[in-house]
């Protein structure tokens, strides 16, 4: 968005990109073109403030999967040495009881 400057004259236009081409919107001059630049620059702060919020969510969200993955490797390192220690054994990823355990 930009005032643009013809002779003494001053005139809003809004810029944007329609099939790849930059194209330019009137949007008048005065009273009319100051409200319009008005609009447009609450919806752009809008649009930042949106941006921020997603942005801080999703570190608040990466965070807790982080946590949420170093406690179940603990989980499983807990579960793996008790089924150790109970005389079990996984030789093809499925957890079964030793045959030569003493007892």
């Amino acid at each position: 968005m930009a005032w643009e400057s013809r002779g003494p004259n001053k005139y809003f236009y809004r810029s944007y990109r329609q099939d790849g081409r930059v194209k330019k919107q009137y949007l008048g001059r005065g009273p009319g073109a100051a409200t319009a630049e008005l609009d447009m620059a609450l919806r752009k702060r809008r649009r930042d403030l949106d941006r921020f919020a997603l942005a801080d969510l999703r570190a608040r969200v990466d965070q807790m999967n982080r946590l949420i993955d170093q406690q179940q490797s603990v989980t499983r390192d807990v579960l793996h040495a008790a089924l150790v220690a109970a005389g079990f054994h996984r030789p093809n990823r499925q957890w079964r009881l030793r045959r030569d355990r003493p007892t």
